[in-house]
């Protein structure tokens, strides 16, 4: 915090100022004292440490493994799911499903290209060996003149044959660089588990498409763990002497794990840079994924001079101090340095054992005050996150198929519900006219006729072909042949299932036509699945053919995802989610799989899994997440109802060090809150303290620097 917005908020001698309490009550200050030779009032400059504490939560993270593909492609056989654990080795998914088939395509094609290649030698060598026997003739009758120019014509051609036969080996040494390159590229078509853990994130469907570079699975790992806080610069690290982490009221000792350029660049680009890592060998072995610890950064500088914060007054852009000599005082201009919560390094200006002034750390009171002491305990944060939303995979569309007026709904319509095959969805009066069952029978009679005559046709081909290759001889150009039959029957094939399966489809309308014909038509479920929200439906709605309903869920995977930009949840965190259906409320247990920054996969969403997928459907579609964001043994607590503090402007003037660090008080508009409290000393006179808090909640505050179990600290 800027120590010139401090000073003038209201840091000047015989200053009284107006404090406000936690509660909200406001009370005057104590009257300040006249200097005396008292301690606290009179403050004899030393050298010594001057040492800042900061707080930061922090989480048992796991190391993550990101699988994001270097080239556009698409997936296929994917066997996990979000939430699902996983073995070394183990198969999670393909790649790339048509590269085999590219693969088998290109040989061909290279086999056809130097086939063709043969042929076109050999034509060539023919061409030259008629130039060459019509050059011998022409010597042979003595006709010199002629036979030069028929050389002349055998140079030219063997020129341009040259050039045509360089491109075209060209062409198929670059065609058979890819073919190796599509060969190498299979071996990594089949995405598999390269150590155990679990699936936090996949952004991946069945014959989908994924963007090169772009994230489509990441593994949190389970032989990798370490501490972790919110993401500090080496820098700002380099800056602390020690970092330590308390864990059920122990401190330890801790070190920091830097990223590897490769890390900090696959990190940046996927956005998921957001948090510094730690760890030591003495931790204890009972630590668990998504644990809380308290993180202590410690900043010494040694051997400074320094004095209370509240002996320096501030004129304009100049720092003064009051000295104490002889029973008066004197104003004198010094320069600052750095500084903690209770004082300031003096760089110019004293020397040690000068005595100074305390002016506003400083009153006294005209009657007996009642005190209280901090006391180690547990301290506990409960957090409640709103507008949590459940999902599941997507499956699929449900369309309507008959064109009618909906009658009735067979299922709750306003949240996702899971149904079973043949369950029914609802009732549909058929809206279907002569003119539609002749058109679907008319349509049915064109595609079976187009059907018929494009078999025909493929069939007519291939039987030309075949008899074309019997009166070929063995040779380059009748395996070109063979090759070309080959691919029209795989053609022909293809296109025999496909058209199969069209006119089945308009076979099928056409018979459900004239069967729906006048009567109610209840619609039923296909395969088991989760039927998304049907609040789109209501009685009496008329629905044309193909009208797009509402989206199918994988009923096997199940996940609730809230926002929380404020980066609170961490994987293998344990959470309670919460909800009402039909005036009853439901808790469900669950466990946090995956949470990203709003510059990253999702705009500050983290992903959540029930632990009993049964509560799925039991819990409505939205509610509540409940978890302790901080437990922490051996604290040292303080009533919140003695604990005072003021918001101040923040700047660092004249090079004044602002000591921001993870858990500072610091907000986005430039202001910081400072707390503090008023400690009877030994003469019975109060001394305002500032204090360093990690937490608060409801009644308590977790001090974490500048008070100990020994202060008496004056209630209101």
């Amino acid at each position: 915090m800027g120590l010139k917005k401090l000073v003038r908020a209201g840091l000047g001698v015989f200053i009284a100022l107006s404090l406000t309490a936690c509660g909200g009550k406001e009370e005057k200050a104590p009257e300040l004292l006249e200097p005396t030779e008292n301690r606290d009032a009179i403050y004899t400059v030393a050298r010594g440490d001057l040492t800042t504490i900061h707080y930061s939560e922090g989480w048992v993270s796991p190391g993550y493994i990101t699988f994001a593909p270097g080239y556009a492609t698409t997936v296929s056989d994917i066997a996990v799911k979000v939430g699902d654990s996983v073995s070394q080795g183990q198969q999670m998914m393909k790649l790339n499903a048509d590269l085999q088939q590219q693969i088998e395509n290109l040989q061909e094609e290279i086999s056809i290209q130097e086939k063709s290649f043969e042929v076109l030698l050999e034509r060539q060598e023919d061409q030259l060996d008629a130039l060459k026997q019509q050059k011998r003739m022409f010597q042979n009758i003595g006709d010199n003149y002629n036979a030069r120019l028929v050389q002349i014509s055998i140079d030219q051609m063997e020129y341009e044959f040259s050039f045509q036969n360089a491109d075209t080996q060209l062409q198929l040494e670059e065609m058979k660089q890819t073919l190796a390159d599509y060969e190498e590229e299979v071996k990594n078509t089949i995405v598999t588990a390269p150590c155990s853990g679990t699936v936090v994130y996949m952004n991946a469907t069945e014959d989908g498409e994924v963007a090169a570079d772009a994230p489509y699975l990441i593994l949190a790992r389970e032989d990798e763990k370490y501490l972790a806080c919110a993401y500090l610069e080496e820098e700002t690290l380099a800056e602390y002497s020690s970092v330590q982490v308390r864990i059920n009221g122990e401190l330890y000792d801790v070190e920091h794990i830097p990223y590897t350029e490769q890390e900090l660049y696959e990190r940046e680009e996927s956005g998921t840079l957001t948090e510094s890592r730690f760890w030591s060998e003495s931790l204890p072995q009972t630590l668990q994924y998504g644990d809380y610890v308290a993180f202590q950064f410690t900043k010494v500088k040694e051997d400074v001079l320094s004095v209370p914060t509240d002996a320096l007054t501030l004129t304009g852009d100049q720092y003064y101090v009051s000295i104490y000599k002889d029973g008066k005082l004197e104003q004198r201009a010094v320069e600052i340095g750095e500084h903690n919560l209770n004082n300031t390094e003096i760089t110019e200006g004293l020397s040690e054992q000068e005595s100074v002034f305390v002016a506003k750390n400083l009153s006294s009171y005209s009657a007996t005050k009642e005190t209280v002491s901090a006391q180690k305990g547990e301290f506990s944060l409960e957090v409640k996150m709103t507008g949590a939303e459940r999902h599941a995979a997507w499956l699929g569309t449900l369309e309507n198929k008959i064109p009618g007026t909906i009658t009735e709904l067979l299922i709750q319509n306003v949240s996702e519900v899971y149904v079973e095959e043949g369950q029914g969805l609802y009732v549909i009066e058929a809206n279907i006219s002569e003119v539609d069952i002749a058109q679907a029978q008319l349509d049915l009679k064109n595609g079976q006729k187009e059907y018929s005559d494009r078999v025909e046709q493929y069939e007519e081909q291939i039987e030309e072909q075949q008899e074309r290759l019997e009166d070929m001889k063995k040779g380059t150009e009748k395996e070109l042949a063979e090759a070309a039959l080959a691919n029209l029957i795989k053609e022909y094939e293809q296109y025999v299932e496909d058209g199969a399966k069209h006119v089945e489809e308009l076979s099928e309308r056409a018979e459900n036509f004239a069967a729906w014909q006048g009567q109610e038509v209840t619609v039923c479920a296909e395969q088991n699945c989760v039927i998304e929200s049907f609040s789109s439906l209501k009685v009496g709605l008329e629905l044309p053919e193909n009208e797009f309903i509402c989206n199918i869920l994988d009923p096997n995977t199940f996940t609730i995802r809230v926002n929380d930009s404020s980066g609170q949840l961490h994987y293998g965190q344990k959470v309670i989610y919460q909800s009402t259906k039909n005036g009853e409320s439901i808790s469900a247990e669950a466990t946090v799989l995956f949470t990203e920054g709003s510059d990253s996969v999702w705009d500050g969403q983290t992903v959540i899994v029930l632990d009993d997928p049964a509560m799925y459907y039991e819990a409505n579609n939205t509610g509540t997440i409940v978890f302790d964001r901080c437990q922490v043994s051996d604290a040292l607590l303080l009533s919140t109802t003695v604990l005072r503090q003021e918001i101040i402007s923040v700047d660092d003037e004249n090079g004044g060090n602002s000591g921001n660090a993870p858990g500072s008080n610091e907000d986005s508009e430039g202001t910081a809150t400072v707390y503090y409290v008023w400690v009877l000393n030994d003469d019975g006179v109060t001394v305002r303290r500032d204090v360093a808090v990690a937490e608060t909640y409801y009644e308590n505050a977790w001090i974490i620097d500048g008070l100990s179990e020994d202060d008496l600290v004056v209630t209101p």
